[in-house]
């Protein structure tokens, strides 16, 4: 499992990379098309992206996307802001490295099954949201799902980077996601208790938790977080296999 879980970042360092320091006025139409043209493109990778704002993703062959822009950009730099999955019907993973102000809407990926790391945390001065996540009109901003218009039954991969880990966020997640079977955290502290039993009383009763792998790192065993593992002891019912990663 713990390489399946590198591997969601590892794919950032093996896609073809594009979009680097480029200033061109037109590049925008040239990258569509270039994406769109290319009969065996399977994996794009866009790092350090500067001089154009929005891409539109069209293309019958490509597996993977991977957006790695954590960098620190001056404030009246042109850079990426928004992504467009309009068609790509064999997408299956979309890889995040993105510190904030991404808006990602996706209308076409029916095989896309492998998301991470999607974060509720990061900032940049030009930019006044975190990252946002759209499937029609179902919108996570950040990992707080704002509006749940329908579910996204495709997704069975999830990665998140949470500021505070969160056992409500991950079940608004879960209620997006209902087929989730692989869920891997980062969580920089925990909320203060992470108490569900009376809470989530009723969720718990119709609340089908799909999950079998969980995966959670910097754990310390504090009581928010052996709340949070509880819960899914208890409750994930085809649960195989938890992983609890101790900083060193």
């Amino acid at each position: 499992m713990e390489e399946e879980a590198e591997a969601v970042e590892g794919d950032l360092a093996t896609a073809m990379g594009l979009g680097e320091e480029s200033k061109d006025p037109g590049v925008m139409c040239s990258l569509h098309s270039l994406i769109g043209r290319c009969p065996v493109l399977e994996s794009l990778l866009i790092k350090s992206s500067l001089g154009f704002c929005g891409l539109r993703i069209n293309s019958l062959t490509i597996r993977g996307i991977a957006v790695d822009d954590i960098f620190f950009i001056e404030p009246n730099n042109v850079e990426l802001n928004e992504l467009i999955i309009d068609n790509a019907p064999y997408l299956e993973r979309l890889l995040l490295r993105v510190s904030a102000g991404l808006d990602i809407l996706v209308v076409a990926a029916p095989k896309l099954d492998t998301i991470g790391f999607h974060s509720d945390e990061g900032y940049r001065p030009n930019k006044d949201h975190l990252n946002r996540l759209e499937f029609g009109s179902t919108v996570i901003q950040g990992l707080r799902v704002d509006k749940l218009a329908m579910v996204v039954p495709t997704i069975k991969i999830l990665a998140v980077q949470m500021k505070a880990l969160s056992l409500d966020t991950v079940i608004e997640l879960m209620t997006c996601f209902p087929c989730l079977e692989k869920l891997y955290i980062r969580a920089s502290k925990s909320e203060p208790n992470n108490s569900w039993r009376r809470k989530h009383q009723n969720l718990i009763k119709c609340l089908d938790i799909s999950l079998k792998t969980i995966e959670l790192k910097s754990y310390r065993g504090i009581k928010s977080q052996v709340n949070f593992v509880t819960f899914f002891v208890l409750n994930a019912r085809v649960l195989e296999l938890m992983t609890l990663e101790v900083d060193s």
